[in-house]
C-alpha cells in the first residue's frame, strides 16, 4: 500500500468497496445496516450526502465510524475522487476482468507466465486496431447509453437562467448550479464522469445545445483510436538471446505436494459455501403441498394418489433386480391406512405397478363421484342426507315432483300440450341461433260469419255432436281445448287509440318498423 504513491505518483489510489465491507465483517461489523450506511457513503457525490451517511454510521457503531474515517474519504467516496480519471468506479472489476483473461498463465513459471501475458495482450491490441476502422459512432456505445438515461431523468427537472452560461436547476426538493462553459454541476457527477448529468442535460436543452457535444473527449472516437496505437513487438526465442558471462539463474527447487493444486479463489468469511453441481436458478416447489424448499419425495404430508404411484414406480424400478430374488417372491403389495400405497415387490415390479395404478384410478374415480354428489346436494332444497343411496332417492323424488309441476303448469290437468298451427312452423327454431329466425308474418284475419240455423239443422248438429262424444277415445286430447291464437296487424295509430287491447284477453306486441303484431290468446 505504501509503494503505490512511489511507483504510480500521478495515479489515484482507490479502495474496492467489496473488500472494505469484507474487512468490516472480519472485525465483527456485519449486517445490512452497516452495508447500507457504507454504500451511502461510497456512492455519495456531494460532501453533504457523505457527512449524513457517516453520521448515521457513527450513531450505529462508533468504532466502525473511527475505522472508516482513518482510511480517508479520498480512497473510497465518490465526492472526494479526482475528476482527472473521468471514472466513478468504486470496485476493482477492471482488474478482475483482466485476471480472468490471463487465467491460463497464472500457474506457469515466471518467464513462461510473462511471455503468455505478453502474447495475449499483443493479440488483443492488434484485434482492436483492426476493428477501430469499422466503427460508425462518435461516442462510445456504453457512454451513449448512460447519456440516454440522463436524458430520461432530465424530464423531471426544471431550470432558471442566471446568465449566458449559468443555470439554476431544480430536481425534487433540491437545486443545483450548472455552468455550461466550465462543464461543472453542483452534484459533482458531470466533473467526475465526463458525462452530462440530468441537471446539465436540462440546462443544455434549455440553452439550445446538444448534450452529445458536451461529453468529454476521453469517450470519443479519436481517443479510442489513440488508445490502441501502441504496438507490442514479438520477442525472440531463448536460443536467440545474447550470451553473457553472468552465471545462469535457475528457478527455485519445487517440491510436489500431496493432492491436486488449488486454483479457486479463497472465499471470505462472509461468503457462503460454494454450490456443488449445477446451481439452481429458481426455488424448488413441492408438487404435493405446493410449498417451497423441498420436493414431494421429502414432503411430510400424505402423498396424492398420482404421486404415490410415481414414487412406487421409481422405487420398483430401482429394486427390479432385488425383486426377482427368491426371498422376496412371496411378498405381496399392500395399501397403507392413509390411502397411500406401500411398495412391496413380489415376483416383480410390474405387479406392484399394475395394482398401484388400479388403486390410483379407483381413488380418482371416487373423488369425482364425491364431487358430483356434493354438487347434487347443493341443488336439492333442504337436503339432510349424507349417504349416497338416500341422497339419490331424494333426488329422484325431487325430479318427479318437478316433472309433475311442469306438466300441470304447461298442459293443465295432465293433458297433452296443444301447439297452435300458427306457431308450429317456428318450433324447430327454439334451439337455433336467434339470428337465423325469420321475421314473424302476420296471418290473415278470419272473417267472422253468423249463420242462422233452422230447427231441423240444429237437431242435426246436436245428434252429430253426441255421436262424436260417444266415439271419443279417452287418451285422445280434445282438438278444440285451446283456441288457436291469431296474429293481427295494427298500425301505430291504432295502438295509441287502444284498439289492440280488449278486456278479458291477454295481448303481446311485436313491433317492426311502421307496423305491429298483436299475439292474442
Amino acid at each position: 500500500m505504501n509503494a503505490i504513491p512511489i511507483v504510480f505518483p500521478n495515479s489515484e489510489h482507490r479502495y474496492c468497496k467489496r473488500h472494505l465491507l469484507q474487512n468490516m465483517a472480519n472485525k465483527g461489523w456485519r449486517s445490512e445496516m452497516y452495508k447500507g450506511f457504507v454504500d451511502a457513503a461510497v456512492y455519495a457525490t456531494t460532501e453533504w450526502e457523505y457527512e449524513k451517511a457517516m453520521e448515521d454510521l457513527k450513531k450505529l457503531n462508533l468504532k466502525a465510524w473511527e475505522w472508516l474515517t482513518v482510511i480517508g474519504q479520498e480512497h473510497f467516496s465518490r465526492h472526494a475522487f479526482s475528476p482527472k480519471a473521468k471514472s466513478d468506479l468504486v470496485v476493482n472489476n477492471l482488474s478482475e476482468v483482466f485476471n480472468k483473461y490471463i487465467l491460463e498463465a497464472r500457474d506457469k513459471p515466471i518467464v513462461t507466465m510473462a511471455e503468455c501475458i505478453r502474447r495475449k495482450v499483443m493479440v488483443k491490441l492488434a484485434l482492436k486496431r483492426e476493428g477501430r476502422a469499422a466503427v460508425q459512432w462518435e461516442i462510445t456505445p456504453i457512454v451513449a447509453q448512460k447519456l440516454e438515461m440522463e436524458k430520461n431523468h432530465a424530464r423531471y427537472c426544471w431550470c432558471y437562467q442566471s446568465n449566458l452560461t449559468t443555470w439554476e436547476v431544480h430536481c425534487s426538493d433540491r437545486s443545483y448550479a450548472v455552468d455550461i462553459t466550465a462543464r461543472t454541476c453542483a452534484c459533482h457527477k458531470w466533473q467526475l464522469t465526463g458525462i452530462p448529468c440530468k441537471h446539465a442535460v436540462c440546462a443544455l436543452y434549455k440553452a439550445g445545445h446538444t448534450p452529445e457535444d458536451y461529453v468529454d473527449d476521453y469517450f470519443r472516437k479519436d481517443a479510442y483510436m489513440r488508445t490502441y496505437t501502441g504496438v507490442i513487438y514479438p520477442v525472440p526465442d531463448e536460443h536467440g538471446w545474447t550470451k553473457t558471462n553472468s552465471p545462469d539463474i535457475d528457478p527455485p527447487k519445487f517440491e510436489k505436494h500431496i493432492g491436486k493444486p488449488k486454483k479457486n479463489r479463497r472465499r471470505g468469511p462472509d461468503e457462503g459455501p460454494r454450490v456443488q453441481g449445477p446451481a439452481r436458478k429458481t426455488t424448488v416447489t413441492c408438487s404435493n403441498c405446493r410449498r417451497n424448499g423441498h420436493t414431494y419425495r421429502t414432503c411430510g404430508q400424505p402423498l396424492k394418489p398420482d404421486l404415490q404411484l410415481r414414487a412406487a414406480t421409481i422405487k420398483a424400478r430401482k429394486r427390479g433386480a432385488a425383486s426377482s430374488s427368491p426371498q422376496n417372491s412371496n411378498e405381496a403389495p399392500s395399501i397403507g391406512m392413509n390411502g397411500g400405497a406401500r411398495a412391496v415387490t413380489g415376483e416383480g415390479g410390474d405387479r406392484v405397478v399394475d395394482e398401484l395404478r388400479l388403486h390410483g384410478v379407483m381413488a380418482r374415480r371416487r373423488d369425482r363421484i364425491n364431487e358430483k354428489l356434493k354438487a347434487l346436494q347443493e341443488l336439492l332444497p333442504n337436503c339432510t342426507k349424507t349417504d349416497k343411496v338416500s341422497m339419490l332417492d331424494e333426488a329422484i323424488d325431487y325430479l318427479k315432483s318437478l316433472q309433475l309441476q311442469l306438466q300441470m303448469l304447461v298442459m293443465g290437468k295432465g293433458m297433452a300440450p296443444v301447439v297452435p298451427p300458427e306457431l308450429q312452423q317456428y318450433m324447430h327454431y327454439i334451439t337455433a341461433d336467434p339470428a337465423q329466425i325469420p321475421p314473424l308474418r302476420p296471418s290473415e284475419p278470419r272473417p267472422f260469419q253468423i249463420t242462422h240455423s233452422t230447427p231441423q239443422r240444429q237437431s242435426n248438429v246436436e245428434s252429430d255432436f253426441l255421436s262424436q262424444m260417444q266415439n271419443l277415445h279417452p287418451s285422445e286430447p280434445p282438438q278444440n281445448f285451446l283456441r288457436p291464437p291469431k296474429l293481427q296487424l295494427y298500425t301505430p295509430e291504432q295502438q295509441r287509440r287502444g284498439l289492440a287491447s280488449s278486456s278479458g284477453h291477454n295481448s303481446g306486441w311485436i313491433t317492426e318498423r311502421n307496423s305491429s303484431y298483436n299475439f292474442m290468446e
